[in-house]
């Protein structure tokens, strides 16, 4: 099966957007991988994995998608999407250590 039929059969089953779908992978991605590397969600490795799964996703759309009707093969559309699956997963990554610092803080 190829990978934008799937993804586009994918938002059709559950009823989401293909933004919606970003997001949820994103986030479901970062999970997954914190717990392969065994690493919290917020370090660096998980969010490294997820932007090169992203950036792999997105050259493949912008190679081989150019054909179909919905134009994902144009930078903008690409950079669109790889900024909203990117979007929860850097607010965990930035926030979560200011977070816990604060917290620290606060009970002292």
């Amino acid at each position: 099966m190829d990978w934008g039929v799937f993804k586009l059969q994918m938002s059709e089953q559950l009823h989401i957007s293909d933004d919606a779908l970003h997001v949820h992978a994103g986030m479901a991605i970062l999970i997954l991988v914190a717990l392969l590397l065994r690493r919290p969600p917020w370090n660096w490795r998980p969010l490294l994995v997820v932007a090169v799964i992203e950036a792999i996703n997105e050259i493949y759309d912008m190679r081989s998608l150019g054909v179909r009707p919905n134009n994902e093969s144009a930078l903008p559309d690409s950079i669109h999407d790889f900024v909203l699956t990117m979007l929860w997963p850097v607010v965990i990554a930035v926030t979560w250590p200011l977070f816990r610092r604060f917290l620290a803080q606060r009970g002292k």
